[in-house]
C-alpha cells in the first residue's frame, strides 16, 4: 500500500468492519446489546476487524509512511491548514 490517502482508506475500512460487527451485536433498537450472540455469527467479522487492525498497525509502524501520518494528524487537528483537503 503505497498510494496517497492510504491511511484514510485503512481507517474507513476499519470503521466499516466495526460497524458491521456492531450491527450483529446490537438489538434492533440499536441502543442495547443482545444478551446472546453466536460466535459463528460474528467470527468472520472479528477476523476482518483483526486483519484491518493488523494492516493499520503495520502501516503506522512503517517509517516510509511518516509524512502521510503527520499530514493526516495535522489535518485532523486543523482542517484549514495548508495542504488539507
Amino acid at each position: 500500500m503505497k498510494n496517497k490517502g492510504e491511511l484514510k482508506e485503512l481507517i474507513i475500512q476499519l470503521e466499516e468492519a466495526r460497524t458491521e460487527l456492531r450491527r450483529k451485536i446490537k438489538e434492533s433498537d440499536s441502543n442495547t446489546n443482545k444478551t446472546t450472540v453466536k460466535i459463528s455469527d460474528i467470527k468472520g467479522d472479528l477476523e476482518k476487524l483483526k486483519d484491518f487492525l493488523k494492516k493499520l498497525k503495520e502501516y503506522l509502524q512503517s517509517t516510509a509512511n511518516k509524512e502521510e501520518i503527520q499530514k493526516v494528524v495535522k489535518c485532523l487537528m486543523d482542517p484549514n491548514s495548508d495542504g488539507c483537503e
